[in-house]
């Protein structure tokens, strides 16, 4: 099984049960952590190449559209 690195992410919506795209983000990854807090997302870690991992961290601001690197 191999990991696909991409720059695409969806947003899944309880109250319409559908998935609606929003920006992309700014590092593509693979095989990252995500949680949710607050209304934000944030996307932990991951792989840029499936071998070379990714140290950084982004959120995502649902008012903006936008995802800005934290760390």
């Amino acid at each position: 099984f191999k990991n696909i690195v991409n720059l695409f992410v969806f947003r899944y919506s309880l109250h319409s049960n559908t998935w609606h795209k929003i920006s992309d983000m700014r590092v593509p990854r693979s095989s990252c952590g995500v949680c949710l807090m607050g209304d934000n997302i944030y996307i932990v870690g991951g792989y840029k190449d499936n071998v070379e991992s990714i140290k950084t961290v982004e959120v995502y601001n649902p008012e903006t559209d936008t995802w800005t690197r934290v760390s």
